[in-house]
């Protein structure tokens, strides 16, 4: 089950998922970051719409979503 937490101007959340371990979103800065299951890396994606972030949420496989939608949409740094 995830676990939903609001932090101050965003959201923050624990996956059930193969390929996205958690993911956080700051509305405000329109940033969307992301922490992989496989190595544990995270990356910061800018300029991410809330409405991006809602649907990856609601997404069956948020790992096809994320490929489909994001990885190469929005620009990104690799953080940890």
């Amino acid at each position: 089950m995830a676990m939903k937490i609001k932090p101050l101007g965003g959201y923050k959340r624990a996956h059930d998922s193969t390929c996205i371990a958690n993911s956080s979103y700051d509305k405000k800065g329109k940033r969307l970051t992301l922490t992989f299951a496989s190595d544990g890396t995270t990356y910061e994606y800018s300029n991410v719409p809330q409405r991006q972030y809602l649907d990856l949420m609601d997404a069956s496989s948020k790992g096809r979503l994320f490929n489909y939608d994001i990885r190469l949409a929005y620009p990104y740094a690799k953080r940890r």
